[in-house]
């Protein structure tokens, strides 16, 4: 499981040192694409396979579904830990998310996401200042949190 947040900095090279309780997870090879809230999702080989298939069965005729899939596994980038525990992320992968030097690297339990930390803080800024509205959005939508 991938849990809690982390704050990093990629390198000039463009090396992304991922935490240590994180590794543990991944194994050496993963996958790292776009997301659709403006990060990076990264996932281990076996999630990312299921979720891939998921993706990919979708109507051929549904623009929407195809852009979707075009946007998510275009961008797909797999990688390989060295052995300080980074990877490298391509030029290509850090300026579609607008990555320059400082990260967030936040736990969604079977993923992880890398967000800009001036996005990070901007989305989290947002999401503490409406948590009422949130709240009413969630329940009004039908969601409930439970724990069994």
């Amino acid at each position: 499981m991938f849990r809690g947040k982390f704050f990093h900095t990629v390198d000039p090279k463009g090396r992304l040192s991922i935490p240590a309780k994180f590794r543990e997870y991944l194994g050496e090879a993963f996958v790292i694409t776009m997301g659709m809230d403006d990060c990076l999702l990264a996932y281990d080989l076996e999630t990312w396979k299921a979720f891939e298939e998921k993706l990919t069965d979708v109507d051929m005729l549904d623009d929407d579904a195809m852009d979707l899939v075009r946007f998510i596994i275009g961008n797909v980038q797999d990688v390989t830990l060295d052995k300080q525990g980074r990877v490298l992320l391509t030029d290509d992968t850090r300026t579609s998310a607008e990555i320059e030097k400082d990260v967030v690297i936040n736990g969604m339990g079977n993923h992880f996401e890398i967000w800009p930390l001036d996005k990070w803080n901007e989305r989290m800024g947002a999401v503490i200042a409406d948590k009422a509205a949130l709240k009413k959005r969630l329940r009004e939508s039908g969601h409930k949190l439970t724990i069994s």
